[in-house]
């Protein structure tokens, strides 16, 4: 049986992770647009399963705010909703995320209806969660 490590709620911003985020922009940033134009579609989802606290300690931007920043970057050529679902297990690193979503809801909130995004802490059923987000 193996022993879990507990990570600090907020961590540092590696380069590795930085990398990964220079990646997420550009995909994100070409491909929600185009995406979100095909009318046929019932919708964008973007699904970040370990989502993290949404940021980190010198306040950069984790995946869920920059998939945020993006999608709202580009509401206004969305021709269906993109709904982004955001999965952290952890009790503190979803707290801090659910902290950092609402912050840039706001921004959502005024600028489209286009947009819809979810958080949800993962518990003993992990499937479940990733089922929501299929099926809503």
């Amino acid at each position: 049986m193996g022993t879990s490590v507990k990570l600090p709620t907020i961590g540092d911003y590696d380069p590795h992770t930085k990398a990964k985020h220079a990646i997420l922009r550009a995909y994100l940033a070409a491909w929600f647009p185009i995406l979100a134009s095909i009318q046929k579609a019932k919708r964008v989802l973007f699904l970040d399963r370990f989502a993290g606290p949404g940021e980190y300690t010198k306040g950069e931007p984790g995946s869920p705010a920059i998939a945020m920043q993006i999608a709202m970057a580009h509401k206004a050529r969305f021709e269906v909703p993109v709904s982004l679902f955001f999965i952290e297990a952890d009790k503190d690193r979803h707290g801090h995320l659910c902290g950092v979503v609402d912050r840039l809801r706001l921004g959502i909130a005024s600028a489209s209806n286009r947009i819809v995004v979810r958080e949800h802490r993962q518990g003993a059923r992990q499937h479940d969660a990733m089922n929501d987000a299929f099926r809503n």
